[in-house]
């Protein structure tokens, strides 16, 4: 990061910002991904489950 030199703040420049936020975009984009992967593993469970019981309770 440079400082500027008006002022103490830090500061970033256009292209170290769009890295950051690609890279944290990415993150979060790859948890989202496996969340929902595994929100869906749980529901196929559920209904499998469910089949299993109809299929048991038919005989």
């Amino acid at each position: 990061m440079q400082k500027r030199p008006d002022n103490d703040a830090d500061t970033v420049s256009n292209a170290q910002m769009k890295e950051f936020v690609d890279k944290t975009y990415k993150k979060f984009d790859a948890e989202r991904k496996k969340y929902e992967l595994a929100q869906t593993d749980k529901q196929d469970m559920e209904e499998l489950k469910q089949l299993e019981t109809e299929i048991k309770n038919r005989k």
